[in-house]
């Protein structure tokens, strides 16, 4: 039936690769460069607070996280100063939150958004939906009060 069946499979070949190719950075590979830039720094001891939105089991209040040595050693309420929990995982290091966007860009949300930090590269915010006419799978962080011993 089919007179070119190797002209058929090369055309479904160009097509595919012409659909999955990229015009511009993806939002992983952002991510994977100002990873870099946060780690040739070489911060391992710093503070910040860090506010989600979402339904996801962290408070929806700001958290102050602190890290010392690149071990987190302090997470607390901002608001009142009691100690949270990170059964979540959600409080962790800045690597930690690197690898934590890592995961959610790479399953590939429904929309997502992420800016970073202009002096140290860490994500400063983010948003993501997972799934696009899904109610409550909406996550965003927000990313304030950065402190080093040399910025405090």
């Amino acid at each position: 039936m089919l007179r070119h069946p190797s002209l058929l499979v090369s055309l479904l070949a160009v097509s595919v690769v012409a659909c999955s190719s990229s015009t511009g950075p993806t939002l992983v590979n952002t991510l994977d460069v100002n990873r870099a830039k946060w780690d040739s720094r070489g911060v391992d001891t710093y503070s910040y607070v860090i506010q989600y939105t979402c339904f996801c089991g962290a408070p929806n209040t700001p958290v102050r996280v602190e890290v010392v040595n690149g071990i987190v050693t302090a997470r607390t309420l901002v608001a009142n100063g009691s100690v949270v929990n990170n059964g979540s995982g959600m409080f962790g290091t800045i690597p930690e939150l690197f690898d934590r966007l890592r995961g959610i860009l790479g399953s590939r949300p429904a929309r997502s958004s992420v800016t970073y930090d202009a002096d140290f590269s860490f994500p400063d915010s983010y948003f993501v939906d997972r799934i696009g006419n899904a109610i409550d799978d909406e996550e965003s962080a927000l990313v304030t009060e950065f402190q080093t011993p040399l910025t405090g």
